[in-house]
């Protein structure tokens, strides 16, 4: 059964094959990594306000998405900006295939660590 590529995967191509691979294969490498605990703490205490992790059809996981068609991802730092940026742009593909017009991306960062790799 062929899988679709969802946002995760985009994102993982730019940062590291490898972690592509792992979670293709559902193989989970990063339970207990510093840097994946510190993005559930975000996940949970930013933008409480918002209706969070917008999941259509298991393919892509939206952070929120405001009103005025804004589509907002959050991440915790710039450091890798260039994969933020292809997962929005996929998130925004996907929704314009699906009839979804006229909504922009944006990249939140709410916390500045580096992040480490698997």
């Amino acid at each position: 059964m062929e899988k679709q590529i969802t946002g995760v995967m985009v994102y993982y191509y730019e940062v590291c094959k490898r972690k592509l691979w792992y979670f293709y294969h559902e193989i989970q490498m990063e339970q207990g990594n510093e840097n994946v605990e510190i993005g559930k703490v975000l996940d949970e205490e930013t933008y409480k306000r918002d209706k969070k992790h917008i999941n259509i059809d298991n393919i892509v996981n939206i952070d929120f998405i405001r009103s005025k068609g804004i589509l907002h991802e959050v991440k915790k730092s710039k450091k890798i900006e260039e994969a933020s940026i292809l997962q929005v742009k996929y998130y925004l593909y996907f929704l314009h295939k699906r009839g979804v017009k006229n909504i922009k991306g944006k990249i939140d960062y709410s916390f500045s660590v580096d992040s480490c790799g698997v």
